[in-house]
């Protein structure tokens, strides 16, 4: 072969070809809100505000509408379940209302001429009828039978002797017996078995607590979810200590002694404490922690057990700058356990807000609450402007808009070591309308937000697939079943280069009614560079 058609050898070159593209999908944050720990925690949130965790996936909260008034901050909301007759207390006043109440009517009070709004409230049943107990430690004890209210003192129609009843200031049952506590003091009263009347006679309880402080609240605590002879008796001091007795009758040796005494922590109020199942859950300055690992656990090892592990850093920094009297409470028709931070003056609360079933953390904002509680099958809330409010109705506050926003837990995409450059993004929905969000990313452990989403509302214009046997026959559009829905996605324009990232979810809502979608997922297209050395 002559040298000239030789060929020369290859010379190796970069490729101009672009390194493809991946796609990370971020999960809905199932699990919450979680701020205890890194902030890369797979399927949770660093921030989840105004959206409810479900196991299927992330919503937007409902709102709340007007319902009453009242004339003055509302202090408490109670109930006589017997009848389904609801109440919400003044400083001064006890107003009556219903299931069926709405309009934001002025309500006029069955009771008047009081000076606290704080009562206990306790209903129970006897060969007599149903009655609500109710005491607050400075006005004289109600009884309340479903139609009639009596003021309970020692003298009269369902007197109580031995104690003066302006002094009893929470009320509780156990084992057939009403048990009060008395202001001040380490002193709780009971009556008669099944009497809601009669004598009270003194149980002392001054020499069992080793911290000391003031006995703030009490209660029954069951090994199971019902009532029966494994009841146990126990009482709580402002001090953080829980005395716990077996037994039906104190005054009886045989039918009553001391199991233990243990450290809970510092209540966080005289309503901090509720029934979950089998067991009792304490709002302290530790977090929410049950009953059953208090006799467990050594006082050190408490906050590891709290149900309110996952949120701690945020608790503690509100149990630090609100130490005033919080409300713990639940409400069983979503599965809701949710604690409302009280005491700060000209402060609006952030309300953590938990899903029973999974245990997964959020919080609700915008709601100026005084009381929350689960009232019949609803919740309600009243205010400091004196409203009564049905809460998670509609998708309003009060007629504003509110705003729902999420952010993801930070997430490496393929390689902590190499850096990202990041394209496109989309969310994946579940919804029953169209909807408007807004979605961006925040970098390297930033705290960007995207740009102010557009409003999302729930349209009234046929666009929405309709229920059988509730929407319009021959003018709503045809749906497979009650719960019907589609899937919305579409991928969306984003820049961004770094080593770790966060989607931010952002919805507003404002419509009449509740803005229904869910979200599912969260996808990332991204291209990786080179390794940083």
């Amino acid at each position: 072969m002559l040298p000239s058609r030789i060929r020369p050898p290859r010379q190796a070159t970069e490729s101009a070809k672009p390194a493809p593209m991946a796609v990370k999908s971020f999960n809905a944050p199932t699990r919450g809100m979680i701020t205890n720990t890194t902030l890369a925690t797979g399927q949770s949130a660093l921030v989840l505000e105004n959206f409810w965790p479900t196991p299927q996936g992330i919503e937007p909260r409902a709102g709340y509408v007007e319902v009453a008034t009242v004339s003055g901050p509302v202090v408490s909301l109670f109930e006589h379940r017997a009848s389904a007759t609801f109440f919400a207390a003044t400083a001064g006043a006890i107003y009556p209302f219903t299931a069926v109440t709405s309009g934001g009517g002025a309500l006029v009070a069955d009771q008047s001429g009081l000076t606290n709004g704080n009562w206990s409230t306790y209903e129970v049943q006897n060969s007599g009828g149903n009655f609500l107990l109710c005491v607050n430690g400075a006005d004289n004890m109600r009884r309340f039978d479903g139609s009639v209210w009596l003021t309970i003192t020692g003298t009269g129609t369902g007197a109580i002797t031995g104690v003066a009843t302006d002094a009893l200031n929470f009320v509780w049952g156990h084992r057939n017996r009403v048990f009060f506590i008395q202001n001040n003091s380490t002193s709780a009263w009971y009556l008669a078995t099944n009497a809601v009347g009669g004598t009270a006679t003194e149980l002392p309880l001054a020499g069992v607590f080793r911290k000391g402080g003031k006995l703030l609240m009490g209660g029954t605590w069951s090994s199971d979810s019902g009532a029966g002879m494994d009841d146990r008796c126990f009482f709580v001091t402002d001090a953080g200590e829980v005395a716990i007795y077996t037994g039906a009758d104190p005054g009886d040796t045989n039918n009553w002694s001391l199991v233990g005494v243990y450290e809970v922590g510092i209540p966080l109020g005289r309503k901090s404490m509720i029934y979950v199942g089998g067991d009792v859950l304490f709002a302290t300055k530790r977090g929410i922690i049950p009953l059953s690992a208090v006799v467990q656990k050594d006082p050190s090892e408490l906050a590891a057990s709290a149900v309110s592990a996952p949120i701690q850093p945020d608790w503690n920094e509100a149990a630090l700058r609100i130490a005033g009297d919080w409300r713990l409470g639940k409400w069983t028709t979503i599965g809701m356990v949710f604690a409302l931070p009280l005491g700060a003056s000209s402060y609006v609360p952030n309300i953590f807000a938990a899903n029973a079933e999974s245990g997964s953390w959020s919080m609700i904002t915008g709601w100026d609450a005084t009381d929350m509680a689960q009232l019949g099958d609803w919740l309600y809330l009243g205010t400091a402007s004196g409203q009564v409010c049905r809460a998670w109705t509609g998708g309003q506050d009060d007629g504003m808009p509110y705003i729902c926003r999420c952010k993801l837990a930070f997430d490496h995409l393929s390689d902590a070591a190499t850096t990202k450059s990041v394209s496109v993004i989309q969310a994946v929905w579940k919804t029953r309308a169209p909807l408007s969000y807004s979605l961006a990313l925040t970098r390297d452990y930033g705290n960007s937000w995207g740009p102010a989403p557009e409003t999302a509302t729930q349209p009234d214009d046929g666009s929405v697939s309709s229920e059988w046997d509730v929407a319009v026959w021959d003018v709503s559009p045809w749906a497979a079943d009650a719960g019907s829905y589609f899937i919305t996605s579409g991928w969306r324009g984003a820049t961004g280069v770094g080593f770790a990232f966060a989607p931010t979810i952002q919805l507003m809502c404002d419509s009449v009614a509740r803005v229904n979608c869910q979200l599912q997922r969260v996808d990332v297209g991204f291209v990786s560079g080179g390794v940083v050395t």
